[in-house]
């Protein structure tokens, strides 16, 4: 019977040693899982605060955005209105000048929104950090997109958010129908509304002939693609007004074109020397000279080209005539005797306009350049205006005689010499220049550009109407 009680007391002993060795057990478990859960949640208190940063951090960014262009749309209106004034017309005005309002913000708003860190006042390591700032147009061409990087950090853990902010410009800009403008008196040039031409609708449809191709005191359309031989030297207008559809003369003119009006709705090629004298000449596409001996305008005879000219040979303007171009390559020796050169040039373009021999401006001409010019070998200005609107380039010398005056809206690059008659009479003005040889020569300050430099825009008849921005964010998350 001892023996059986003993046996109890050792399976009791034994039943209380397990029961403490479990409970321990549990014990440390139900620690170490405290200390893990409390750990874990530190460290979500953590990523969730540092999403909290980085969200503060897209709404201090979007308020920026918004700021500085409420601030900055009044310095972009003024600025194109400017454009407007100076430019005059241009095709599809709203598109264009709702691109201009996009591109003159963008550079406003690069020097207002810059990279910052916002450290957290009385939080120690937590701020937000705005990076990685971008501008960029949309496709429509109507809207500008700001983005950046938000990175919230709260002690070295790190939230990210993409944030944008989209500036609809689609009801910023509309054109109004008014009265002309009258703009200011001009100092140098009438610049055309518009390289746009006209065709008349009352012509008569079908020519007649006597002779082929003789338009002599002809008013009529022809609807061929005129071409003649290289034998045929017979083409003819006089006292004519005619319509053509295109027109490719491989032979002589032997007689110049004289008080006419020709419309080409496409392009021209003459072959041959062609002489225009009391005459208007309208060419819907481009104009080519390719085997021409010359090309010479007289009279007050006229030549408005929409596209591309390209003068392969000696051109000769004189007696009160007037070239309008598009774009233009003058590749011999070109003069302008008491007319108007005007070349509007492509400035998004690669192709710009080349002199590749002598220019000779004289006798009260005025030419007029809006694009980057390269005069090859020089040129003579006297008694007379070169105004070129873009960077200027002459590889020879370049003589100012009496009353001359060049103007340069640009950089003006000459890299030889610049001769200027020593009675004061001639001058040159330029936006900014390379020539040091002779610091009085070119005269760089802005306020007497604009007083000697400045030329009479057309006139409109469409003005702006200005409306709103809308501005709307946009966040992207990150985590």
């Amino acid at each position: 019977m001892k023996f059986i009680l003993k046996n109890n007391q050792g399976y009791a002993l034994l039943t209380v040693l397990l029961t403490i060795t479990v409970f321990g057990v549990l014990s440390i478990a139900l620690i170490s899982n405290s200390f893990s859960s409390t750990k874990q949640n530190a460290m979500a208190e953590k990523k969730s605060q540092s999403i909290e940063l980085a969200e503060m951090g897209a709404k201090y960014f979007e308020y920026a955005v918004k700021n500085a262009a409420n601030d900055l749309i009044q310095s972009v209106r003024t600025e194109i209105e400017t454009e407007q004034r100076t430019t005059g017309d241009v095709a599809n005005p709203k598109e264009h000048f709702t691109e201009r309002s996009i591109e003159i913000l963008i550079e406003k708003l690069d020097d207002e929104i810059n990279t910052v860190t916002v450290p957290m006042k009385n939080k120690t390591n937590a701020s937000f950090t705005i990076d990685q700032i971008s501008f960029v147009k949309s496709e429509t061409g109507d809207e500008l997109i700001v983005t950046s990087k938000s990175i919230g950090n709260n002690n070295g853990k790190t939230s990210e958010i993409t944030a944008s902010v989209t500036i609809s410009f689609a009801n910023f800009i509309t054109m109004v129908q008014g009265a002309n403008q009258t703009p200011s008196p001009t100092l140098l040039v009438d610049l055309p509304p518009e390289l746009t031409i006209t065709f008349p609708s009352n012509i008569i449809n079908g020519c007649t002939f006597t002779n082929e191709f003789d338009y002599s005191s002809k008013s009529c359309r022809d609807p061929r693609d005129i071409i003649t031989g290289s034998n045929f030297n017979e083409l003819k207008f006089n006292e004519s007004i005619v319509k053509l559809k295109s027109m490719d003369v491989n032979g002589n003119m032997n007689f110049p074109i004289s008080k006419s009006t020709i419309y080409v709705e496409n392009n021209v090629d003459f072959k041959k020397s062609v002489r225009f004298t009391g005459s208007n000449l309208y060419v819907g596409g481009d104009i080519n000279f390719s085997m021409s001996d010359g090309l010479t305008i007289e009279n007050q005879s006229n030549l408005y080209v929409n596209g591309f000219a390209d003068f392969n040979k000696v051109v000769d303007i004189k007696g009160n005539s007037n070239i309008y171009v598009g774009n233009a390559d003058f590749k011999k020796n070109t003069s302008i005797n008491n007319s108007f050169l005007y070349v509007k040039g492509n400035p998004s373009e690669d192709v710009k306009v080349t002199f590749h021999e002598t220019l000779n401006i004289t006798n009260n001409s005025r030419v007029y350049v809006t694009d980057d010019t390269y005069l090859k070998k020089g040129f003579t200005l006297n008694q007379s205006i070169l105004h070129i609107k873009g960077y200027t380039d002459v590889d020879d010398a370049i003589n100012l005689n009496n009353n001359a005056k060049l103007c340069v809206d640009g950089v003006f690059d000459p890299k030889h010499n610049v001769n200027i008659n020593k009675d004061n009479s001639s001058k040159i003005y330029a936006k900014s220049t390379t020539y040091t040889k002779n610091s009085t020569y070119v005269n760089t300050n802005p306020a007497d550009f604009e007083k000697e430099c400045s030329c009479n825009a057309p006139s409109s008849d469409q003005t702006i109407s200005w409306g709103t921005m809308d501005i709307s964010p946009k966040f992207d998350y990150s985590y």
